[in-house]
């Protein structure tokens, strides 16, 4: 689809403690034969949810798995450091409200001991999510939680924060959640497909990059197709707020290139530039589907399709040509 650079939280398919051991690994290995650049992290948090056979729901905490996970994590850390310098580590307590404040400061301090590790967690994705929390926490909002923790700033980044203090669903004020999230410098990671298939969205993309918030755009579902989610980023914030004007190609496209590589401490990344990394991809924008191309961005925000993704290049290397993986038999 014409990503050259992603942050994998793999797939958490258990939703247990930790994850395998053999995930992250397995998906370091395929990055380096690939060529992607690749922020990989082996996940870790404090609550595992249940079901039993009756359908009863319930979580169980342990603070032991949890640190066991994060050791993990760790370790897996300090082995990319041994690999190529396109696969890098980052800190992945899977989701704040799974996680207690222990873990969190630890996760900041273990992050600082390493040297500023980029760290990311699923963050107030569910009204659910951000109810129960005020139920406990009557007085202060999940971005103020945050805050009074310490797990904000320049190298964490929080996906979706869809439901903050002025989202219609909270039934709160505005209050200071968008200001503290841009004074602290932390970046937002915006996928708007998988949770626009819950039938919500976040309000708004544009009162977030207003607010001088840095956000990226993702793919947290399949299919991991970069171009769909910056089209659904910038019509949903314009059917939000009600106006053509807002989720422009700009913002959106920032956002997926320039936006990314700024949440993961990299100015060196998602930009043509001298100085910059030669990472390339390359959309043919010239089949009927596109239509006319008055403007080059505006067309590919808007018509194209990772089908129209014809070269993808990293660090120099080759890895897409003519739409294929190179080195890889697709079929």
């Amino acid at each position: 689809n014409g990503t050259t650079t992603f942050a994998a939280v793999t797939s958490s398919v258990t939703k247990r403690w930790e994850e395998s051991n053999q995930i992250p690994y397995a998906l370091a290995e395929a990055s380096e034969q690939m060529g992607a650049r690749a922020w990989l992290a082996h996940y870790y948090q404090e609550a595992c949810p249940y079901t039993e056979t009756s359908g009863a729901t319930g979580i169980l905490w342990d603070r032991q798995k949890a640190q066991e996970g994060l050791d993990s994590a760790l370790e897996f850390i300090k082995f990319l450091r041994s690999k190529s310098n396109c696969v890098t580590g980052f800190l992945f307590p899977a989701r704040t409200d799974r996680c207690s404040d222990d873990l969190l400061k630890e996760t900041i301090k273990q992050a600082r001991v390493f040297g500023g590790l980029h760290v990311r967690s699923h963050f107030s994705e569910y009204l659910q999510e951000y109810l129960e929390f005020k139920s406990r926490n009557p007085n202060r909002t999940m971005v103020e939680w945050l805050r009074d923790v310490e797990f904000l700033g320049p190298n964490v980044c929080l996906t979706h924060a869809v439901y903050i203090a002025g989202h219609s669903s909270t039934n709160e004020a505005s209050g200071d959640d968008l200001q503290i999230l841009a004074d602290s410098g932390t970046s937002l990671c915006h996928c708007p497909l998988v949770i626009a298939r819950e039938g919500v969205s976040m309000e708004s993309f544009s009162r977030y990059i207003d607010a001088g918030i840095n956000v990226g755009i993702g793919t947290d579902t399949f299919p991991p197709a970069i171009n769909e989610e910056m089209r659904l980023a910038a019509l949903i914030d314009k059917v939000i707020n009600r106006d053509r004007a807002v989720g422009s190609t700009a913002d959106i496209y920032n956002a997926a290139t320039v936006g990314g590589a700024k949440a993961l401490g990299r100015e060196d990344l998602g930009k043509l530039a001298p100085g910059a990394i030669a990472d390339i991809s390359v959309f043919n924008l010239n089949s009927l589907e596109t239509g006319p191309i008055d403007d080059p961005i505006r067309t590919f925000v808007h018509t194209a399709t990772g089908r129209d993704c014809d070269t993808v290049i990293v660090d120099g290397r080759l890895v897409v040509s003519g739409g294929q993986v190179v080195g890889v038999d697709e079929e």
